[in-house]
């Protein structure tokens, strides 16, 4: 059953709402406002993009916590300097804005707690049962359709490579328009993508051999609490340590492969992750008829989850264990 449930049939099917921390906003005027989004059918970028767009913004000054599902309705944060002519609400498209509050400086991930996920899960027959705590795999959200080939060539030098496949992939006029007017200049090429698409590129790559790395160590049944990102000046025990060498060797690369000289401010350092995170608030409601799948049922779960952390690993560990 694990392989037959269906997400996000509708965009509201999946739907995601930011818990920022504490004080990550005032109501005291400040440099920065804060507005909450509300989007449907937008990737954040996207969504930002039209924003600017659409209020003479620069984008660059767009703050934000954390990156929303396109196909979703999702409900997150955004920033930008603070000006008079500046309404309290706005509606661009399927996006509505309504100002929050203010800071005094632009949102950022690390202003992220959590995330409340809305769920409706479909063309099932069984009712799971409720987890409180999951495997932290990084989710399929953050891979794409080639996110990790583009990060591997890029790690491993072969940049003609990896521009060939962001050509495919990209919308992105300036990376385009280069490579179009300079089709050997890969580096140069790289260089023209916006900062925060090269970088997930290469986090879908260093993601990948976590969750590589993960899915050992779970079968080796060893009681570890965090494993190593891969990277540069990696640190963790012997033990998982052996582990993400044996990835990283069966790759063909090594720890320095990470550094990147000729991308400067893009290399990869080591960090940590947990293996397992609670799950909170986690509720099953009970099974309906699937009015999109005939014959079969649906149903809505709901949770909470800390940020980082994939609602749609949650809801395949939820089913893969029935």
């Amino acid at each position: 059953m694990g392989d037959d449930y269906k997400l996000k049939q509708l965009p509201e099917d999946f739907c995601v709402e930011e818990v920022l921390e504490d004080d990550a906003i005032t109501s005291d005027r400040a440099k920065f406002v804060v507005y909450e989004m509300i989007k449907k059918d937008y990737s954040t970028f996207d969504a930002i993009d039209l924003i600017a767009s659409a209020l003479k913004v620069d984008k660059k000054k767009i703050g934000y916590a954390g990156l929303k599902d396109k196909h979703a309705v999702t409900k997150q944060f955004i920033t930008f300097p603070y000006i008079n002519s500046l309404k309290n609400e706005y509606e661009i498209g399927d996006i509505r804005l309504s100002r929050k509050g203010y800071r005094n400086e632009r949102l950022f991930p690390g202003c992220l707690l959590m995330n409340k996920f809305i769920i409706v899960v479909r063309n099932i027959t069984n009712k799971p049962e409720v987890k409180t705590r999951m495997i932290n795999y990084f989710g399929e959200q953050r891979f794409s359709t080639k996110n990790i080939e583009i990060g591997r060539n890029i790690i491993k030098g072969n940049y003609a490579e990896a521009v060939l496949l962001i050509k495919e992939v990209t919308d992105d006029h300036a990376f385009l328009d280069f490579i179009d007017e300079n089709p050997t200049d890969y580096i140069a090429a790289l260089a023209k993508l916006r900062k925060n698409i090269l970088r997930i590129y290469l986090q879908a790559y260093q993601s990948y051999l976590w969750n590589e790395g993960i899915s050992k160590l779970i079968q080796s049944e060893m009681d570890i609490e965090d494993f190593p990102l891969p990277g540069f000046d990696i640190e963790g025990d012997k033990n998982t340590i052996k582990i993400l060498d044996e990835i990283l060797t069966k790759e063909g690369i090594s720890e320095r492969d990470f550094i990147l000289p000729k991308l400067p401010g893009f290399g990869l350092e080591g960090g940590s992750r947990r293996v397992f995170v609670d799950v909170y608030d986690a509720y099953v409601s009970d099974l309906s008829e699937d009015e999109l799948n005939e014959g079969m049922k649906k149903n809505t779960i709901s949770f909470t989850l800390p940020k980082g952390s994939y609602a749609t690993e949650y809801i395949k560990q939820l089913f893969l264990a029935n």
